[in-house]
């Protein structure tokens, strides 16, 4: 009998599409995933846990319990949403909020002072250069007062006393926190490598914040001193409601300020803490991972497979309009983890093409219902099915046995191939002999006439030749 061989084709593959990628997962194997933004691809490792030393598996009474680590992403600039969690919308409510703040700061103030400012003149013993509009008039209007060599010594101290009070104030007043604050907001979004959340750098910023925050506080104390000591002013040459009275306005304007920057420190401090959460978690200590984080586990019992659906988003921010302002979709990806067993079966159907004829009966179709021999001929299509058993060594490499057989029974035939697999790539490369059954009429022959095809089909006898007819190599890929 003539060998042949069989060319095999197969349409159907093992794996989902790439859009739907499927993972399997033994218990406390660890799951890492980084981003490579060029790309717009989404990289998976899976590892034995031996690897990690990762001993803090939360199992929550599921089968198949896994750690999970992201290579680290600024998550004030990203934001990684999950169908089932979403990790940092809470930023970015912050970062609108810092955003409101700083935006409603002003730049730095303007002051009214008119020049050759005069000092307070005796017998207030000491000058201050006050920069505020009001302060200046309030200061000038005191040393008119035609009374002013009349007051008494204790008035003049508490005179000069609040004077020392204001000038504090006025400092805070004129000095241009925005500018501060918003390069700190700059460098803290600039930040692509977790070592720089507490660098040097970092520590310095956050003493000028502390510093900030300390000086802003001051301002409600300073007002309250102020006022308490305006009250133990002598109510004789009406220097208690001049002394105050003249500066109300000032109080107002400056408590409006210190409310602002107060909010956008506390906002600025949010963002810092949120970026120092994302390097609180458990790091990879695995060769080329050591920037990975656990972010969350993934578990699911046996049967069962956990599906998820990962999108990662970039952002700009924006200077002309002081907003932030979506760059791009990075990553947009359904991702299917499922149980890990060494052997796995999987169901294929596809074509093959053959060198050589396959011998079959049939009826003739211009009305006279006689029996005729038929054959596919070589390089014909051929349908085939098939049952496919494979052992996960890894995912770049899995031995296959392959059995297949004729599904529509016209011309039976069985396959039973061997060969290997590479999962990460859905492809596999099969071959083995092919086996078929002889077809025999039994009553009938060649050219007589049936009344129908049931007469045919009963008198076919099948049979089996034991001795491989050929061989086939088949090539199966996830199209």
């Amino acid at each position: 009998m003539k060998n042949f061989l069989l060319i095999a084709i197969f349409l159907t593959g093992f794996y989902s599409s790439a859009q739907d990628k499927s993972y399997p997962l033994k218990q406390g194997d660890v799951i890492y995933l980084s981003v490579d933004e060029n790309k717009k691809n989404l990289e998976i490792l899976i590892t034995s846990r031996k690897n990690e030393s990762d001993k803090a598996i939360i199992v929550n009474g599921k089968d198949i319990s896994s750690n999970l680590y992201f290579e680290w992403l600024n998550p004030l600039v990203y934001k990684i949403n999950w169908t089932d969690k979403i990790e940092d919308d809470e930023s970015y409510i912050k970062l609108k909020q810092f955003l409101t703040y700083i935006n409603a700061l002003p730049l730095l103030p303007q002051s009214n002072q008119t020049s050759g400012n005069e000092s307070l003149i005796d017998p207030l013993t000491e000058s201050y250069n006050l920069k505020n509009g009001k302060l200046i008039l309030w200061e000038m209007q005191l040393a008119n007062n035609p009374n002013l060599f009349r007051i008494s010594e204790g008035d003049i101290k508490i005179i000069n006393a609040i004077s020392k009070k204001l000038v504090i104030l006025d400092t805070i007043e004129q000095k241009d926190y925005s500018e501060k604050l918003l390069m700190i907001f700059k460098y803290i979004i600039s930040i692509d490598d977790p070592k720089q959340v507490n660098n040097d750098t970092m520590k310095e910023y956050e003493a000028e914040i502390l510093a900030f925050k300390k000086e802003i506080q001051s301002v409600k104390t300073n007002i309250e001193n102020i006022k308490n000591l305006n009250e133990l002013l002598s109510d004789s040459y009406d220097l208690k409601t001049s002394s105050i009275g003249l500066i109300n306005d000032f109080f107002n304007e400056l408590n409006i300020k210190a409310k602002t920057i107060e909010n956008t420190i506390n906002s600025l401090e949010e963002l810092i803490k949120t970026l120092k959460q994302s390097v609180k978690s458990k790091a990879s200590i695995l060769k080329g991972k050591e920037n990975s984080y656990k972010i969350r586990t993934v578990d699911f019992d046996i049967g069962k497979k956990l599906q998820t659906k990962i999108t990662v988003t970039s952002y700009n921010f924006k200077n002309e309009t002081f907003s932030f302002e979506k760059k791009d979709e990075i990553i947009n990806e359904t991702i299917t983890f499922k149980k890990f067993d060494v052997f796995t079966l999987s169901f294929s159907t596809g074509v093959f093409y053959s060198n050589t004829n396959l011998n079959g009966y049939g009826i003739t179709t211009d009305g006279s219902s006689k029996i005729t021999e038929t054959e596919i001929k070589k390089n014909t299509a051929i349908v085939a099915a098939f049952l496919n058993i494979d052992l996960r060594i890894s995912q770049y490499f899995a031995p296959i046995i392959q059995i297949g057989a004729d599904p529509t029974k016209k011309y039976p035939y069985l396959l039973l191939g061997t060969g290997f697999m590479i999962p990460a790539a859905n492809l596999a490369i099969t071959g083995g002999p092919i086996w078929t059954w002889q077809q025999s009429l039994k009553a009938l022959k060649v050219g007589d006439t049936v009344e129908s095809t049931t007469d045919l089909e009963n008198d076919i006898e099948y049979k089996f030749t034991a001795k491989p007819k050929g061989w086939y190599l088949g090539f199966q890929y996830n199209f």
